[in-house]
């Protein structure tokens, strides 16, 4: 079974038990992979199954090698800023309001308005929310300079 690596979802790793190394597939070229597990189920929100595939354009995308001796151990925890969530991208958050936080922007920072409430997403990536509850406006600029802080 064929499946492409959808945009915006981080990269993927993939073993070949052959020979020990592993593929990484970058979401942005858009990969297909070829896998005889359901990548759509192991994976929700990372994969969509390609029924018609071209070698020829799979060969053209860009994979990183490298040999794996065995998977990494978790680490302690760190104060580093926590890495971005891979969910399945939002539709809409609410209405850019950002015009109205000008120091969220400064920090490359979007706020949206969700009816009354306020949701905060990286200007890089607006459909992920990084807020967990909904916001007051008093509380965004505190949220951002907290989260910058992490």
């Amino acid at each position: 079974m064929y499946f492409k690596l959808l945009p915006k979802v981080g990269n993927h790793a993939q073993k070949d038990p052959k020979t020990g190394k592993v593929t990484i597939y970058k979401s942005e070229d858009g990969c297909v992979i070829e896998s005889d597990s359901d990548l759509v189920k192991k994976f929700p929100g990372k994969f969509e199954r390609v029924k018609a595939f071209d070698p020829a354009a799979e060969a053209a995308a860009q994979t990183e090698e490298e040999e794996v001796e065995e998977a990494p151990q978790p680490s302690a925890p760190s104060n580093k800023k926590p890495a971005k969530k891979t969910t399945k991208p939002k539709k809409s958050v609410g209405k850019d309001v950002t015009e109205k936080f000008p120091e969220a922007k400064e920090e490359d920072f979007k706020v949206f308005l969700k009816g009354s409430a306020y949701v905060v997403t990286e200007a890089d990536d607006p459909s992920v929310p990084l807020n967990k509850k909904l916001l007051k406006k008093k509380e965004v600029m505190s949220f951002i300079k907290e989260y910058l802080e992490e």
